[in-house]
């Protein structure tokens, strides 16, 4: 079983028997259990799930909590004022409406990397009306995808080949173009020290929220709306030194409490 860095999710290699395959499963299995507990009530009232429109990517995994519909969730962001709401989402980067993709808001898509997500993000920008959508990329941090989370970020980068210095490996200086999975990271300074990422928003999520499609889709509109808003989100930086270093669960709880405030809650997903 191998984890690539960039990649957000886990592959079998191809000559696994089936014995190793169901301990894969009950491996992944056990990671969701550990990773979150999902108090599933907590966004059900429509007041709730408007608030958690707002919120921006802090919030998915909340809605990946909730049993509410497609179509609440999408009159959610409607009424929170969203400029993308959920059925943009749908109809842009799958090509279907929420009455197609039914109660599952399954469509068969699998979100592979960042790279595969960047360039839905940016289709659904791009049908917005934003002038520059092909500078906003979705990146990640994947060093605790062992431990079930991951950090992810929407960032806006104006240079399709950057020259920076590796996070894990302080003295390598590595050259990167939209073909890296090394690019779907992201970079405070290049390095010559220049200015590089401006990070629009950011989340620390438990990675069973990648289980279900219409998590993913909620995930992008929630990063597509904080582009909208023209958000900044310079606390990041600490956020990524701290989980590098294996913070992550304390970043996870801290993000989890300023996001229950914000939406009334008592609870969120870190327990």
């Amino acid at each position: 079983m191998s984890i690539e860095r960039n990649i957000t999710f886990i592959k079998i290699k191809s000559g696994a028997d089936m014995k190793k395959r169901l301990l894969f499963f009950c491996l992944l299995f056990v990671s969701s259990l550990y990773s979150c507990f999902y108090p599933v009530e907590i966004i059900e009232g429509g007041y709730i799930i408007e608030k958690g429109a707002s919120q921006g990517m802090s919030s998915v995994s909340y809605f990946a909590a909730t049993h509410a519909s497609l179509k609440s969730i999408n009159d959610a962001f409607i009424k929170a004022g969203s400029k993308v709401n959920l059925a943009d989402t749908y109809r842009i980067v799958y090509g279907k409406s929420l009455k197609e993709v039914g109660a599952s808001g399954d469509t068969g898509y699998k979100f592979i990397s960042m790279k595969d997500g960047t360039y839905r993000c940016q289709e659904l920008l791009k049908e917005k009306k934003l002038p520059d959508a092909r500078n906003y990329i979705l990146t990640s941090i994947n060093t605790e995808i062992p431990k079930g989370y991951i950090l992810v970020a929407v960032v806006y980068r104006p240079h399709d080949t950057i020259r920076v210095i590796d996070k894990y490996d302080h003295t390598a200086v590595k050259t990167f173009t939209k073909e890296d999975l090394g690019f779907y990271e992201p970079y405070r300074l290049d390095a010559n020290g220049n200015a590089l990422d401006t990070i629009v928003d950011w989340a620390g999520v438990p990675m069973n929220i990648f289980n279900q499609q219409k998590h993913r889709a909620v995930m992008l509109t929630l990063a597509a709306n904080k582009v909208f808003e023209n958000a900044i989100r310079d606390d990041y930086w600490i956020a990524e030194q701290r989980w590098i270093v294996g913070q992550y669960g304390a970043v996870c709880e801290e993000q989890d409490q300023k996001t229950c405030n914000m939406m009334g809650l008592k609870k969120g997903f870190v327990q």
